[in-house]
């Protein structure tokens, strides 16, 4: 969740934040601000952020046949999503007060750069995933500020992602296998987190919210990221739960996130996780 500025507590009592995996240190127009609990916490263990500096400058060519695809390399709690899963349980497992609460909880990942932990990118190293196929005759009739977006995620570097007018299906493969990886990774903090919420008996009066803000293009129509208005990018997971009798179904009506209405119950606990 981003606030100006920052460290902004944007109406939480308390707020502990983490900004993007990979935001721009050095230019001029993206000074840093100041440093988020991540940089704090790799800072403590003399630990050396992975960003789209340090991993072109180890390997230019590498770097660029990647498409925003590295596997984590520092341990495995310093990784940007597990490190906000692990500090979710810890919070809730030290929290005091008896009061009911709402709780955000927003994971930095699946967003570029895709870069689960080994372990989850094994799971997925034989999986095959469909790949798109966009066609030159699909991107030339797309409407011309396309154009000037796939040109810029070309020649310029956005969240660690060097992307290609033409990338190989290899790449995409690996691409996509670095994303799914990074969702499982993702998948099973939200599954910590609701351990600890049922054991510390949150659940018992909750609703819990999954959702995300955006999706990726992953290659659907020659894009990448999140920057077009087709289905990859608007399509996001909504999903309510509650325990208190509610009765399961689906609607498939065309919403979006602000039709969320703000529960002012005094006597609910809310849970919302901010995940892809």
């Amino acid at each position: 969740m981003h606030i100006n500025p920052y460290d902004a507590k944007g109406g939480f009592h308390q707020r502990f934040f983490m900004e993007n995996k990979d935001r721009p240190l050095f230019l001029d127009e993206h000074p840093r601000a100041l440093y988020d609990e991540w940089d704090k916490a790799l800072h403590a263990r003399k630990l050396v952020k992975p960003s789209r500096y340090t991993r072109h400058t180890k390997d230019p060519e590498g770097y660029r046949q990647a498409l925003g695809a590295f596997p984590w390399e520092l341990d495995e709690d310093m990784h940007s999503d597990m490190f906000i899963g692990e500090h979710a349980v810890w919070w809730l497992e030290e929290r005091k007060a008896t009061a009911p609460l709402f709780l955000q909880i927003g994971f930095p990942g699946p967003h570029p750069p895709y870069d689960p932990l080994p372990r989850y990118l094994d799971m997925y190293k034989d999986v095959d995933i469909p790949l798109p196929t966009p066609t030159a005759a699909e991107i030339a009739a797309q409407p011309p500020s396309h154009a000037v977006l796939r040109n810029n995620m070309i020649r310029h570097n956005y969240d660690s992602v060097s992307w290609s007018d033409h990338p190989t299906p290899e790449a995409l493969l690996r691409m996509r296998r670095h994303y799914a990886a990074n969702v499982s990774m993702i998948d099973d903090q939200v599954d910590k987190i609701m351990q600890t919420l049922d054991a510390r008996g949150y659940l018992d009066n909750a609703l819990v919210i999954f959702t995300s803000d955006h999706g990726d293009a992953l290659g659907d129509h020659g894009h990448i990221q999140k920057w077009t208005m087709y289905d990859a990018s608007v399509r996001v997971p909504l999903i309510m739960w509650s325990r208190n009798g509610q009765t399961p179904q689906r609607n498939d009506s065309l919403v979006q996130l602000m039709d969320i209405a703000p529960n002012h119950s005094r006597n609910r606990w809310v849970a919302s996780s901010k995940v892809l």
